[in-house]
């Protein structure tokens, strides 16, 4: 995947279960189906919040993608995306281009007779971004001890014991 912004969790008893897994196979199957959860909460939260308006094409949340875990790397899930100036915003010093500009005045009810202006004063100014990454990773921060504790109790279930 070439997307960006990736982030890391690190999940609290963890390397107690990365030390029991490397003999029990066992446990593979609940630690890829946490990742997996934990990513996928990132990034639905993270689509939802990158099409605020509804002139919006979605192109942004589609453009949000998660690779998985697996079994060769069952720690591992990324969730990106490739459009860092709608979720960090754009730097002033270059003008976006304008014809850019004009489509989504088109799409958001604006005068696209003012594209250049817009643009213009984007290259002056910057943007500020939507942070829907952030919001993303807020709400698996949130979800991640319910996680755990659910992947702990199936794990325990498997060998009738605590860990």
């Amino acid at each position: 995947m070439t997307k960006r912004n990736a982030v890391e969790f690190r999940i609290p008893k963890m390397d107690a279960l990365r030390r029991r897994i490397k003999t029990d196979v066992l446990l593979l199957k609940p630690v890829m189906r946490l990742v997996a959860k934990v990513a996928l909460v990132q990034e639905r939260e993270a689509r939802i919040g990158a099409k605020p308006h509804g002139g919006d094409t979605g192109g942004t949340a589609r453009s949000i993608e998660s690779v998985l875990p697996t079994i060769t790397a069952p720690w591992v899930a990324v969730v990106g995306h490739d459009r860092p100036y709608v979720d960090l915003g754009r730097r002033a010093g270059k003008m976006p281009p304008v014809d850019v500009i004009r489509d989504w005045l088109r799409r958001h009810g604006g005068d696209v007779d003012m594209a250049f202006v817009v643009a213009r004063s984007i290259g002056r100014r910057g943007t500020k971004g939507l942070k829907f990454m952030k919001r993303g990773t807020d709400a698996a921060k949130r979800e991640l001890p319910h996680l755990v504790d659910a992947t702990i109790r199936e794990v325990e279930a498997i060998f009738g014991r605590p860990l």
